[in-house]
């Protein structure tokens, strides 16, 4: 008569934190050149480090709004530079590389913190007419609702 030998419990272990780059020894997948804080007027400059661009691979610079959910691709490119302004204190920023349409790394997201008297704030608009899917590149005719500026 045979015996079950296959009987077990569930196991467990902790999580173990991996760090993959490119060449042993290489630096991390990272952004780079993040300031603590801003003041309003200073420029951002940050770059990527820990990969190298393959043959059609991009690398596209998202932009999550504080307080919101989505992000939007900002800067396609191996930098993001722009003026800090305090329409930025909170948000966060990362950088995700693709081939097409495929993400194939992307960085976490970091915080950018900007103070300042609120030059540059920007304007609230509102936009309608976005589909609930879209794919890079593709063109999108989206109107654009504000105040009156003064």
């Amino acid at each position: 008569m045979p015996h079950v030998l296959n009987e077990f419990g569930r196991s467990t272990s902790a999580p173990v934190t991996v760090t993959v780059t490119e060449q042993a020894g290489g630096d991390v997948f990272a952004i780079t050149g993040l300031a603590d804080r801003y003041q309003a007027g200073e420029t951002i400059d940050l770059r990527f480090t820990g990969v190298t661009l393959g043959d059609g691979h991009q690398a596209y610079w998202l932009v999550r709004p504080a307080g919101e959910t989505t992000d939007y691709y900002s800067v396609v490119g191996d930098r993001y530079t722009r003026d800090a302004t305090v329409s930025l204190d909170g948000a966060q920023i990362k950088v995700q590389i693709l081939a097409g349409n495929k993400v194939l790394r992307e960085t976490g997201y970091r915080t950018l913190q900007v103070d300042g008297p609120g030059i540059g704030t920007g304007e609230s608009i509102t936009l309608t007419g976005i589909h609930d899917s879209c794919h890079v590149r593709d063109p999108a005719r989206v109107p654009v609702e504000h105040r009156a500026l003064d």
